[in-house]
């Protein structure tokens, strides 16, 4: 019970105010223009901002249920030690009234009662600062709800046909050189009237009379192309492929088989007979 009202002094709440005060989402008037990774980690920056603020509300609400139940108990004893005094404590009966009575016997109980006391400044001072938290808190979720709806803007830009990341993010880790980056109407515009210009430059040069159109050189094919085979050619070249696979002893052998006789053979036989 004493850490719960130790927690509560003057550093501890100027520390949680600040903290509450630190917790500030700046939403992007065009989120479109910087990509979805940007809404993104504004998405996971409230997060862990409502995150946080979730954490001290749970520690306030806990030092607020304790300090009660404290004061609650404290004031019971003290109600309890007073009406003892009155009843017992010769000192307090000692007194010609009501009024004097009671006043002794707070006297005798000063320090119980600076103990109450200080438990109900505790209370009070928790249960304002629970409001801040509950306004932060709500806050917070807002932010949540604007950046949902943010997102459903976007995606019907994109149907429209609008792109994401038309220009870097201020908190880009690199700046973007003059020409680089997504075109803009404003840079379609210029390119225009640079062509625009240009055209008629050359319009008044032609004018004028100082201006030659460059001359359209004339390639011959048959110059840089290799010579081609024919068809012919190729004819030939398979004809003569397929002569040179013939096997070179077939003709030996038709001659060889004109010189055998197979009549001679076959008198021989008769002879031996």
């Amino acid at each position: 019970m004493a850490d719960a009202q130790s927690s509560v002094n003057g550093d501890t709440i100027n520390e949680i105010y600040a903290s509450l005060g630190g917790m500030e989402v700046e939403l992007d008037s065009d989120p479109l223009a910087f990509g979805p990774k940007r809404l993104n980690s504004k998405v996971a920056e409230t997060r862990g901002l409502l995150t946080q603020c979730e954490a001290i509300f749970l520690r306030i609400s806990k030092d607020l249920h304790m300090l009660k139940r404290e004061h609650r108990r404290t004031n019971t004893i003290l109600t309890l030690k007073k009406t003892d005094l009155l009843a017992n404590d010769p000192e307090v009966r000692a007194g010609r009234n009501l009024t004097d009575r009671e006043a002794i016997a707070t006297t005798k109980l000063i320090d119980e009662i600076n103990g109450a006391n200080s438990l109900e400044l505790s209370i009070q001072d928790l249960e304002a600062l629970m409001v801040v938290v509950k306004a932060k808190r709500s806050d917070l979720k807002d932010v949540q709800g604007r950046l949902r709806d943010q997102l459903k803007i976007c995606q019907e830009e994109i149907s429209l046909g609008g792109f994401w990341g038309s220009r870097p993010s201020s908190d880009s880790k690199f700046e973007l050189e003059a020409g680089q980056g997504r075109a803009t109407s404003a840079d379609i515009a210029g390119i225009g009237d640079l062509i625009g210009e240009v055209d008629g430059a050359i319009h008044l040069a032609r004018q004028e009379g100082s201006w030659e159109d460059p001359e359209e050189e004339i390639v011959d094919l048959d110059e840089v192309l290799p010579d081609s085979a024919t068809a012919d050619d190729v004819d030939s070249f398979l004809d003569s492929d397929e002569d040179s696979e013939e096997d070179p002893e077939g003709s030996t052998a038709s001659d060889e088989d004109d010189d055998f006789d197979i009549e001679s053979i076959l008198g021989s036989f008769e002879d031996e007979d």
